[in-house]
């Protein structure tokens, strides 16, 4: 896309962003005048837009379900340990007390 198509998608899109949802399509289709491959870019950014803004409007807790809490983790076994307490949580995981079910040699990684 040419420099010059590429500020008038930007002033358009923009444009309709600050207009209520109902008037965008009206406001499009005279911008973008017979420009067909315009107004089908300008109407793709909206429609995104929507889309991503509905979901950014949740909050965490809403926009995020699950269906586990640290409660029912504890007591479950991975491989052979067994969860008995959460201990802590960064962006990376969760850190887990845990026992040993059996013993035995480690697992070997290669």
């Amino acid at each position: 896309m040419a420099t010059d198509d590429q500020d008038k998608l930007e002033q358009i899109y923009s444009a309709a962003l600050r207009l209520d949802s109902d008037q965008r399509p009206e406001f499009v289709r005279q911008e973008c005048g017979k420009d067909k491959a315009l107004r089908a870019e300008v109407e793709s950014l909206l429609a995104h837009d929507q889309a991503l803004g509905s979901f950014l409007e949740k909050p965490v807790g809403e926009a995020v379900t699950t269906t586990t809490t640290v409660e029912s983790l504890v007591g479950d076994v991975l491989g052979r340990y067994r969860l008995l307490q959460k201990i802590g949580e960064g962006g990376m995981g969760e850190g887990w007390l845990a026992e040993q079910k059996k013993t035995g040699p480690p697992a070997r990684s290669l």
